[in-house]
Protein backbone atom coordinates (compact mmCIF):
# COMPACT_ATOMS: atom_id res chain seq x y z
CA UNK A 1 0.00 0.00 0.00
CA UNK A 2 1.59 3.51 -0.57
CA UNK A 3 2.16 5.69 1.90
CA UNK A 4 -0.18 8.58 2.68
CA UNK A 5 2.50 11.27 1.95
CA UNK A 6 3.00 9.59 -1.50
CA UNK A 7 -0.88 10.10 -2.57
CA UNK A 8 -1.04 13.22 -0.78
CA UNK A 9 2.43 14.79 -2.61
CA UNK A 10 1.13 13.32 -6.19
CA UNK A 11 -2.06 15.27 -5.49
CA UNK A 12 -0.35 18.40 -4.92
CA UNK A 13 1.92 18.22 -7.80
CA UNK A 14 -1.56 17.61 -10.35
CA UNK A 15 -3.19 20.60 -9.04
CA UNK A 16 0.14 22.29 -9.34
CA UNK A 17 0.51 21.01 -12.80
CA UNK A 18 -2.93 22.17 -13.78
CA UNK A 19 -3.17 25.80 -12.10
CA UNK A 20 0.32 26.34 -13.91
CA UNK A 21 -0.99 25.32 -17.25
CA UNK A 22 1.64 22.82 -17.89
CA UNK A 23 0.60 20.95 -20.95
CA UNK A 24 4.20 19.16 -20.67
CA UNK A 25 2.18 16.82 -18.09
CA UNK A 26 -1.16 16.99 -19.42
CA UNK A 27 -2.45 15.61 -22.63
CA UNK A 28 -5.85 17.04 -23.77
CA UNK A 29 -6.71 14.92 -26.68
CA UNK A 30 -5.35 11.03 -27.01
CA UNK A 31 -3.16 11.50 -29.63
CA UNK A 32 -0.92 13.79 -27.39
CA UNK A 33 -1.21 11.12 -24.70
CA UNK A 34 -0.17 8.03 -26.71
CA UNK A 35 2.80 10.18 -28.05
CA UNK A 36 3.98 10.70 -24.48
CA UNK A 37 2.97 6.86 -23.68
CA UNK A 38 5.13 5.72 -26.86
CA UNK A 39 8.05 8.05 -25.59
CA UNK A 40 7.74 6.16 -21.90
CA UNK A 41 8.62 2.85 -23.79
CA UNK A 42 11.10 4.30 -26.13
CA UNK A 43 12.81 5.72 -22.81
CA UNK A 44 12.39 2.38 -20.46
CA UNK A 45 11.69 -0.35 -23.08
CA UNK A 46 8.35 -1.43 -20.46
CA UNK A 47 6.14 -2.54 -23.05
CA UNK A 48 3.61 -4.59 -21.10
CA UNK A 49 4.11 -1.17 -18.15
CA UNK A 50 2.64 1.02 -21.20
CA UNK A 51 -0.15 -1.27 -21.44
CA UNK A 52 -1.47 -1.01 -18.38
CA UNK A 53 -0.90 2.78 -18.44
CA UNK A 54 -2.39 3.38 -21.70
CA UNK A 55 -5.66 1.69 -20.54
CA UNK A 56 -5.83 3.38 -17.39
CA UNK A 57 -4.89 7.13 -19.57
CA UNK A 58 -7.06 6.09 -22.54
CA UNK A 59 -9.77 5.61 -19.87
CA UNK A 60 -9.53 9.93 -19.49
CA UNK A 61 -10.47 9.75 -23.28
CA UNK A 62 -13.05 6.97 -23.68
CA UNK A 63 -15.30 7.60 -20.58
CA UNK A 64 -15.19 11.60 -19.68
CA UNK A 65 -18.21 14.06 -20.93
CA UNK A 66 -17.56 16.38 -18.91
CA UNK A 67 -14.74 18.35 -16.62
CA UNK A 68 -14.67 20.37 -13.60
CA UNK A 69 -13.99 23.79 -15.28
CA UNK A 70 -11.64 24.91 -12.85
CA UNK A 71 -8.55 22.34 -13.94
CA UNK A 72 -7.22 20.94 -17.18
CA UNK A 73 -9.10 18.94 -19.95
CA UNK A 74 -6.75 15.35 -20.62
CA UNK A 75 -4.56 13.07 -19.13
CA UNK A 76 -1.67 13.46 -16.26
CA UNK A 77 1.28 11.51 -16.68
CA UNK A 78 4.40 11.63 -14.95
CA UNK A 79 6.86 9.59 -14.58
CA UNK A 80 10.30 9.14 -12.74
CA UNK A 81 13.44 8.57 -14.34
CA UNK A 82 13.64 4.90 -14.51
CA UNK A 83 9.70 4.73 -15.36
CA UNK A 84 9.05 2.81 -12.52
CA UNK A 85 6.86 5.32 -10.70
CA UNK A 86 3.93 5.74 -12.52
CA UNK A 87 1.51 8.56 -11.63
CA UNK A 88 -1.74 9.29 -14.11
CA UNK A 89 -4.60 11.53 -13.63
CA UNK A 90 -7.70 13.29 -14.84
CA UNK A 91 -10.35 16.17 -13.35
CA UNK A 92 -12.85 14.35 -15.43
CA UNK A 93 -16.68 13.16 -14.36
CA UNK A 94 -15.00 10.11 -11.98
CA UNK A 95 -16.03 6.46 -11.57
CA UNK A 96 -19.38 7.17 -9.72
CA UNK A 97 -20.94 9.22 -12.22
CA UNK A 98 -19.38 7.62 -15.27
CA UNK A 99 -21.07 4.32 -14.94
CA UNK A 100 -24.14 5.67 -13.49
CA UNK A 101 -25.27 5.88 -17.14
CA UNK A 102 -25.89 2.07 -17.18
CA UNK A 103 -26.16 1.04 -13.30
CA UNK A 104 -27.39 2.63 -10.28
CA UNK A 105 -24.36 2.87 -7.75
CA UNK A 106 -24.98 4.15 -4.54
CA UNK A 107 -21.59 5.44 -3.89
CA UNK A 108 -18.17 5.91 -4.75
CA UNK A 109 -16.51 2.94 -2.84
CA UNK A 110 -19.44 0.76 -5.30
CA UNK A 111 -18.54 2.09 -8.30
CA UNK A 112 -14.82 1.55 -8.46
CA UNK A 113 -15.44 -2.17 -7.06
CA UNK A 114 -17.94 -2.59 -9.85
CA UNK A 115 -15.26 -1.52 -12.60
CA UNK A 116 -12.29 -3.37 -11.03
CA UNK A 117 -14.69 -6.93 -10.29
CA UNK A 118 -16.66 -6.73 -13.14
CA UNK A 119 -16.87 -6.37 -16.83
CA UNK A 120 -18.73 -3.23 -17.03
CA UNK A 121 -18.67 -0.65 -19.72
CA UNK A 122 -20.24 3.00 -19.39
CA UNK A 123 -21.01 2.73 -22.68
CA UNK A 124 -23.61 0.14 -22.85
CA UNK A 125 -23.96 -0.81 -26.05
CA UNK A 126 -20.61 -1.91 -26.56
CA UNK A 127 -19.00 -5.40 -25.48
CA UNK A 128 -16.60 -3.95 -23.26
CA UNK A 129 -15.51 -3.30 -19.59
CA UNK A 130 -12.02 -5.54 -19.55
CA UNK A 131 -9.99 -2.91 -19.21
CA UNK A 132 -9.47 -2.31 -15.71
CA UNK A 133 -9.84 -6.01 -15.40
CA UNK A 134 -6.36 -6.65 -17.54
CA UNK A 135 -4.65 -3.78 -15.59
CA UNK A 136 -5.83 -5.73 -12.34
CA UNK A 137 -4.59 -9.28 -13.61
CA UNK A 138 -0.97 -7.47 -14.62
CA UNK A 139 -0.36 -5.93 -11.54
CA UNK A 140 -1.40 -8.66 -9.78
CA UNK A 141 0.63 -11.70 -12.21
CA UNK A 142 3.65 -9.09 -11.68
CA UNK A 143 3.68 -8.21 -8.08
CA UNK A 144 3.48 -4.77 -9.00
CA UNK A 145 1.43 -2.45 -7.12
CA UNK A 146 -1.69 -0.04 -7.97
CA UNK A 147 -3.68 2.57 -6.04
CA UNK A 148 -6.37 3.87 -7.92
CA UNK A 149 -8.78 6.58 -6.46
CA UNK A 150 -12.00 8.38 -7.68
CA UNK A 151 -13.81 10.26 -5.13
CA UNK A 152 -13.52 8.88 -2.00
CA UNK A 153 -12.95 5.50 -2.96
CA UNK A 154 -9.54 3.65 -3.80
CA UNK A 155 -8.54 0.48 -4.82
CA UNK A 156 -5.26 -0.92 -4.24
CA UNK A 157 -3.84 -3.68 -5.62
CA UNK A 158 -0.46 -4.81 -4.19
CA UNK A 159 1.22 -8.85 -3.18
CA UNK A 160 -1.49 -9.33 -0.79
CA UNK A 161 -4.08 -8.46 -3.34
CA UNK A 162 -6.89 -6.55 -4.09
CA UNK A 163 -8.86 -3.88 -1.58
CA UNK A 164 -11.48 -1.49 -1.50
CA UNK A 165 -11.47 1.02 1.01
CA UNK A 166 -12.62 4.98 1.65
CA UNK A 167 -10.35 8.03 2.04
CA UNK A 168 -10.95 11.09 3.95
CA UNK A 169 -9.96 12.42 0.77
CA UNK A 170 -12.23 13.43 -2.12
CA UNK A 171 -10.48 13.93 -5.50
CA UNK A 172 -12.71 14.99 -8.90
CA UNK A 173 -11.99 12.30 -11.18
CA UNK A 174 -9.75 9.48 -11.02
CA UNK A 175 -6.13 9.36 -9.74
CA UNK A 176 -3.46 6.66 -10.87
CA UNK A 177 -0.12 5.44 -9.18
CA UNK A 178 1.78 2.87 -10.00
CA UNK A 179 4.76 1.29 -8.76
CA UNK A 180 6.14 -0.98 -11.10
CA UNK A 181 9.23 -2.45 -9.08
CA UNK A 182 7.16 -4.90 -7.46
CA UNK A 183 6.69 -5.01 -3.51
Amino acid sequence: MFPKEIITKAIADIEKASKENNTDLFSKTRDIFQARVDTYVSRTSKYLESAVIGELGNNTYDHNLDYDGSHLRGAFFSYNDTGDFVILADFGEGVKKTISRVKNVADDLEAIRLVFTEHISSRSLENRGNGLKFVSEAITEHAWQLFFQSGTAVCSIDKNGMSFYNSDIDIIGCLAILDFKGN
